[in-house]
């Protein structure tokens, strides 16, 4: 994936991606980012952002986002700006569904 995908940044997230034939979503953060707890809350956080935002993502890819550093200090709103912002420029969004 980190090979032959493309990808997109924003200042808190890194997102990779490759087109396949069923959509997959995977999250990473390192140990740069803190403690065990810190890293756990970023995951959590940036789950329920995918979990809103899936309803408009169209199928077939993988995709990763990896956290970086500075992010355990976003609230959730941002990091889910952030992720929705990185999913309308690789223009992943369904056809009839507009993202705010």
């Amino acid at each position: 994936m980190y090979k032959k995908g493309e990808g997109g940044a924003t200042s808190a997230l890194r997102m990779q991606f490759v087109r396949s034939s069923s959509l997959k979503i995977g999250f990473s953060v390192s140990n740069k980012i803190g403690k065990a707890h810190v890293r756990n809350l970023v995951k959590r956080r940036m789950r329920a952002a995918m979990r809103e935002l899936i309803k408009t993502v169209a199928g077939g890819y993988q995709i990763v986002f990896s956290a970086k550093i500075g992010i355990e200090a976003l609230s959730y709103q941002r990091i889910k700006g952030d992720m929705g912002y990185l999913l309308k420029r690789a223009r992943m969004f369904k056809a009839d569904v507009e993202c705010r």
